[in-house]
């Protein structure tokens, strides 16, 4: 009989890196980013926009645009999302971004595209894993298909359901994952099924870092989930890492209470930005 284990979680940082991220407000944030030639990495869920119980119901909205378009005059802006690349995109909706969907393992932008390679079977496995999946969930739990990944929410299920539930699927997970065949991360109550690559949020932005149009540019990452402390860890060294939500031990350097400080830092550093008519080198 195989040994079965725990679903995996995101790789944790070195102990020397890990640590409770200081509260830093906004306009001190600002100050300090102000003066760099930045790559700016945004995730969206929990960053840009609050968490919502359904993934379609967090929307972005004109204002958040209008904001993203004037940065994007300034710097680089890379959206890094667990979303599909399409949906990301759509729901942003600012074209002369780069978007990095399915936690890195699509990236696009201008001149840049990058699909990293996946098994020839991983298709096949995803949609057997999934339909497996979708017919013993109960009331509130749902799979989100993002096309090369896929998550499985349970956000809405009743405590008593999660109780029987969710050790069975764990079990059922840990055991397709001890095969090789599939990767699976937690996040905030959801499970990320991946293909078996080596290859995350920080491995996309290390890939744009080496870009041409990018290089020797600090890369500033916002993000919230246990999912982003892979980016946390590539940016530790030359650049700065920022956990959005509440306290926890994490890469991140500094820390936001929610997206509206998100929202405040960034239009803080667009005023500054505009204000010294610093242009951007992003051609």
């Amino acid at each position: 009989m195989t040994a079965t284990r725990a679903p995996e979680r995101a790789p944790r940082p070195t102990a020397d890196r890990v640590g409770r991220p200081g509260v830093v407000d906004p306009e001190t944030l600002t100050r300090r980013l102000a003066s760099r030639r930045v790559l700016l990495c945004l995730d969206y869920d929990g960053t840009l926009v609050p968490i919502a119980a359904r993934p379609h119901l967090a929307a972005f909205d004109d204002a958040g645009r209008r904001l993203l378009r004037a940065l994007a005059r300034h710097m680089p802006i890379a959206i890094v999302s667990g979303r599909s690349r399409s949906a990301v995109r759509e729901l942003v909706g600012v074209a002369p971004l780069i978007y990095v969907g399915n936690h890195g393992l699509e990236i696009a932008g201008p001149r840049i595209r990058h699909r990293p390679d996946v098994p020839a079977t991983w298709q096949r496995d995803l949609n057997r894993f999934l339909e497996l999946i979708e017919a013993d969930a109960p009331p509130g739990g749902f799979v989100e298909r993002k096309g090369v990944t896929a998550s499985i929410h349970y956000r809405l299920v009743s405590v008593a359901d999660r109780h029987r539930w969710l050790p069975r699927l764990r079990a059922r997970l840990a055991a397709e994952a001890a095969t090789g065949r599939v990767r699976v991360i937690r996040g905030k109550a959801v499970l990320e099924l991946r293909p078996p690559v080596d290859w995350n949020k920080g491995e996309a932005v290390r890939w744009l870092l080496g870009r041409p149009t990018l290089k020797n540019r600090t890369p500033v990452y916002f993000g919230d989930d246990a999912t982003d402390e892979d980016a946390f860890r590539v940016v530790r060294a030359n650049g700065v890492g920022v956990l959005v939500g509440r306290p926890r031990r994490s890469a991140a350097r500094y820390r936001l209470t929610g997206p509206a400080d998100v929202r405040e830092l960034l239009d803080r550093w667009l005023q500054v930005l505009e204000g010294n008519a610093i242009t951007s080198h992003f051609l």
